[in-house]
């Protein structure tokens, strides 16, 4: 019987083949058996640590993004019961990270390295942090701690060592390791994405290209990364066709967007001209080509015409960040959120108009796009090669040059053209760019050529051209620069690339990364800049320029071979915009054969770039408005997308339309450096809006109102009765202000209106006799006829729940208007009244009036501001001294009595500050109002405004001594461009400047 029940058993085994499919499916329902099994403890015992502990890191491991929070949830639990535990500390630093909490990320990670250096988790998630703040070196090294500390085979943590090494220049360590890693998992799609960027940063395209569609046949249609990469990389590859590259960019409709794609969301108020809400996503929110080539338009655009919603893709952050962070209406990161979750916050947020600044790049969130997330999706800068291919996208927004008009053109783009009358963006030269130097050439005796573009764009054919315009040109060297000569590898493929043309190694100098700083620097080394073919040059061409360096340039077959012409074109160089590779070679060798000229061209190039359309943000910022304004009342006229092209003069003509689309846009009024700079310096954070009445529209026919808008901290309430105001229509769709025409501040009674010869002297006061008026006056203040026009009492104003400022012109009945306005004036933080001591009128504002006014109601007089004054002196050009000593007309401010001021609430004096500092430049009075509120603040204010002396933040002394910053003399912000533009430059340190890349440097793929 034994012998028989042993057979019978043996009977039962499983052959190995039989065996199989169960050992690979074990691991998967082991762990989720295991996952159940822990939740359950959880339930049964809710108080044990243990239990809670077991459960958070069986979630947490995974990493997976589902159950990240509840992962949060188990360890915070955990800790809660033990909070000296270091593991699950460890792990939620983890967890925090990836939900995009890097402040508490970092608060746990520092807590376990405190007690435990060495502690692996603790270490990866302060890898990722200092990964993020560009401490690249130093997260690499934290990894490999973390690697040599781990008790697990943790493939996670060498992928990320594999991107750090790339990151750091370390190219073939990088590659080994995703090559290490495919040993053990040969069908990761991860790995062979990764390792067809490094390949790509090798400058080795075929093994790149082979590299990517492993991936891409591996995930199949899980993620579109990989194939996105491959997209941008066949745009590098001077043997694909322009057919070819448009196949593939519409493949990816076929390969990812939804087989069942969601309605649009439709807006309920699709009226043509209210404020828009605009959308824009991208990874180049910082010192990045998105960010150098959009910032400018940005901080141009009106905030009556449109809510700014950035979505960064990244969790870097640097004063581009802040720029651009000051220009949204919302700032809303999205870089840990899942697919569903960004699709569901633009649904939430309901954007009218999307755009995409990433296309294929990093940061790319086309499926998301495929959704139809928006009523209207618009391609711009960002990853913005070619046609993207995605049908989602109604528009991408170009120009001329970078798509010549043509059916021929439009048939190779799934989108409808934006042909803008300039550029397609605008350059915003950073402010601490090095003084031009003398031509190199001059000082060295022989020529040198250079190329700092991405070294991915270098190819055979580039190299044969290169070579046959060293040969014409004897002794002449090339220098090219990028951060993949960091790799000894890819300078010796480049050296005998060169060598088979028979060009020798010492002509071509090869240099890899510098800060952006140094790098522009190196431009003094260089006489003629070359550019790449078919995949040109962008951000790095107007550097070029902006570094007196002529650039030469030969379109390539799609929009990425054409960035260059564009940029030379608009900025009246289209004369080094050439059509062969012929007229390539002569163009430089013209420009090399007269020194004296190319020196002279070097020394005015700076300011013909910044003279141009390509550095004129107010032009391009007026442009973007009509074209946004034409697309979305042609949706709202239930058109579909059609091709657009802007005129010279901005006139907006859609394909198939006789006449072109009146779109009515408020003109930008111009800004001044000092109101830019005063708009940026300091972060005051208003609880709510200032309430303003004026009762002459001084504001509104002031150059500085575009200040006071920008701001969004005024809610302006304004009479006009003389209709002084040009084009009152722009304040009719406007939340922040209100216009009244034909109508003043009064007694509430029907007034009349003297309307004198001269405009400005016209009044609802009577001017005095003529024999009583100064001689220069006496003509114009001849009264024409008398008009009736009605008066509002201020306390009789409907809705007026407050009033912060009150502005009395010069010829009102400043006394009638205060006693009819003691309620509304009550809480008032600043009256503004103009007084004329050389009186005009009857009735004019007296300033012993209004001061017995403002003693009897709660305020006082502080101060003249706008003082105007006459000489007595002869006007003489001989006259070696002038003086003006007799006051004729200045504006009385009067604020709150001592008592009443005392008494000021913290918003109260936040807003008195506010509006002393920024309307009156009163500096000390605003310090004083906002010590009272905050001493930090008011310490961080007089640092702002030069008042006291910067302390000097770790690593400044070092950054300044290595010309790697730029201060002003005071301290203060440093002045980016003749707009006005401002960067706050101030806290930079070294390692701050050195994440400020030159664009054709940036790693445009996407690792996974």
């Amino acid at each position: 019987m034994a012998k028989s029940s042993s057979r019978q058993r043996a009977t039962r085994r499983l052959s190995p083949q039989q065996l199989r499919p169960v050992t690979t499916l074990d691991p998967a329902k082991a762990a989720s058996a295991a996952l159940e099994k822990a939740r359950r403890a959880t339930e049964r015992q809710p108080e044990d640590a243990a239990a809670w502990r077991h459960y958070g890191l069986l979630l947490a491991r995974t990493l997976q993004k589902p159950v990240l929070h509840e992962a949060q949830a188990a360890l915070t639990r955990a800790l809660a019961f033990d909070p000296q535990a270091l593991e699950p500390r460890a792990w939620l630093a983890m967890v925090c990270y990836h939900l995009g909490d890097s402040e508490r990320a970092s608060e746990h990670a520092q807590t376990v390295l405190a007690e435990q250096p060495q502690q692996p988790q603790a270490l990866w998630a302060q890898a990722h942090l200092d990964n993020d703040a560009g401490r690249r070196e130093q997260a690499l090294a934290g990894v490999e701690l973390a690697l040599e500390h781990s008790l697990d085979d943790d493939r996670r943590l060498q992928e990320f060592r594999g991107l750090l090494l790339s990151d750091v220049g370390r190219l073939e360590d990088s590659a080994q390791v995703y090559k290490d890693l495919l040993v053990k998992v040969p069908n990761s799609w991860s790995y062979w994405n990764n390792l067809g960027t490094v390949y790509r940063d090798l400058s080795d395209l075929p093994a790149a290209e082979d590299a990517y569609r492993r991936a891409t046949d591996a995930v199949g249609q899980k993620n579109a990364t990989p194939y996105s990469n491959l997209v941008t990389l066949a745009h590098y590859d001077p043997a694909k066709s322009r057919e070819q590259l448009y196949a593939l960019s519409q493949e990816w409709q076929t390969r990812f967007a939804p087989t069942r794609v969601p309605a649009r969301p439709r807006p309920e108020d699709r009226s043509a001209h209210r404020r828009l809400r605009i959308g824009m996503y991208s990874d180049g929110f910082r010192a990045h080509p998105v960010g150098h080539m959009i910032g400018a338009a940005l901080g141009r655009l009106h905030p009556d015409e449109i809510e700014l919603i950035l979505y960064p893709t990244h969790a870097q952050g640097d004063v581009i960040t802040r720029a651009l962070k000051g220009f949204a209406t919302q700032w809303t990161p999205v870089h840990a959120m899942s697919e569903d979750e960004f699709y569901e916050q633009l649904i939430e947020d309901r954007i009218d108009i999307l755009f995409d600044l990433a296309g294929h790049n990093r940061g790319t969130r086309a499926r998301v796009i495929a959704r139809q997330p928006a009523p209207l999706i618009v391609k711009w800068v960002g990853g913005l090669i070619n046609t993207t291919g995605i049908h989602a996208i109604d528009y991408l927004l170009s120009d001329a040059i970078e798509t010549p008009p043509g059916a021929a053109e439009d048939a190779f783009y799934t989108e409808k053209l934006i042909r803008l009358p300039d550029d397609y963006i605008v350059y915003h030269p950073t402010p601490y760019a090095p003084p031009v130097g003398p031509l190199p050439a001059l000082e060295q005796g022989r020529l040198t050529l250079g190329c700092f573009n991405n070294p991915t764009k270098l190819n055979t054919e580039l190299i044969h051209q290169w070579s046959q315009l060293l040969h014409a040109l004897p002794g002449s060297r090339l220098l090219l620069k990028g951060k993949a000569f960091d790799s000894e590898p890819v300078c010796e493929r480049m050296r005998a690339a060169f060598a088979a043309e028979g060009i020798e190694s010492d002509r071509v100098l090869l240099e890899g990364f510098e800060p952006h700083q140094a790098l522009l620097n190196t431009y003094n080394r260089v006489d003629i800049a070359l550019d790449t073919w078919p995949y040109s040059g962008g951000l790095t061409t107007c550097e070029s320029l902006l570094m007196g360096v002529p650039v030469v340039t030969l379109p390539g077959p799609t929009f990425a071979g054409r960035h260059s012409a564009t940029h030379l074109t608009n900025a009246g160089l289209p004369e080094l915009v050439v059509s062969s590779w012929d007229e390539y070679r002569a163009r430089v060798i013209e420009l090399a054969s007269d020194l004296d000229s190319l020196a002279t061209i070097r020394q005015h190039l700076r300011q013909v770039l910044r003279e141009s359309p390509v550095c004129d943000s107010q032009r391009f910022a007026r442009h973007f408005m009509i074209a946004m304004r034409a697309i979305w009342q042609r949706y709202c006229e239930d058109k579909p997308p059609a091709a657009l092209t802007l005129d010279k003069q901005g006139q907006a003509w859609f394909d198939g339309e006789a006449e072109p689309m009146a779109v009515s846009v408020p003109e930008p009024l111009p800004l001044t450096k000092a109101e830019a700079r005063q708009l940026d310096a300091f972060n005051w954070k208003l609880p709510s809006k200032l309430v303003v009445l004026d009762n002459s529209s001084k504001l509104l026919r002031g150059g500085a109102l575009p200040i006071l808008l920008k701001t969004g901290a005024f809610g302006i309430v304004a009479f006009d009765p003389q209709s002084q105001v040009e084009q009152p229509e722009r304040f009719s769709n406007t939340e922040q202000v209100q216009l009244f025409r034909h109508a003043l501040l009064g007694d509430g009674q029907p007034a009349t209106l003297y309307a004198c010869l001269e405009p400005r002297l016209s009044s609802t006061l009577a001017p005095l006799p003529a024999e009583q008026l100064p001689r220069e006056v006496r003509e114009g203040a001849r009264v024409l006829t008398q008009l009736p026009i009605q008066t509002i009492a201020l306390d009789q104003i409907e809705g007026l729940e407050s009033l912060d400022w009150l502005l009395l012109d010069g010829l009102s009945d400043a006394s009638t208007i205060l006693e009819h306005g003691t309620q509304a004036l009550k809480n008032g933080l600043l009256i503004e009244v103009r007084i004329d001591f050389e009186r005009t009128h009857q009735r004019q504002p007296s300033l012993d009036e209004i001061s017995y006014w403002a003693s009897r109601n709660g305020f006082r007089f502080y101060c003249f501001h706008d003082i105007g004054r006459r000489s007595h002196l002869p006007e003489r050009d001989d006259l070696l001294k002038k003086q003006r000593s007799e006051l004729i007309v200045a504006d009385a401010l009067f604020i709150p009595s001592v008592a009443r001021l005392a008494e000021l609430t913290d918003e109260q004096c936040l807003k008195l500050a506010f509006l002393l500092h920024t309307i009156y430049g009163i500096r000390d009075l605003s310090y004083e109002l906002l010590a009272r509120v905050d001493a930090d603040k008011a310490e961080a204010y007089l640092i702002a405004e030069g008042i006291v002396k910067r302390p000097l933040e770790e690593g400044l002394n070092e950054a300044e001594a290595e010309g790697n910053i730029i201060v002003d003399a005071g301290g203060g912000a440093v002045e980016l461009d003749e707009d006005g533009m401002v960067d706050d430059v101030r806290a930079q340190t070294k390692e701050d400047m050195s994440t400020l890349l030159d664009s054709e440097q940036e790693d445009e793929f996407v690792f996974d």
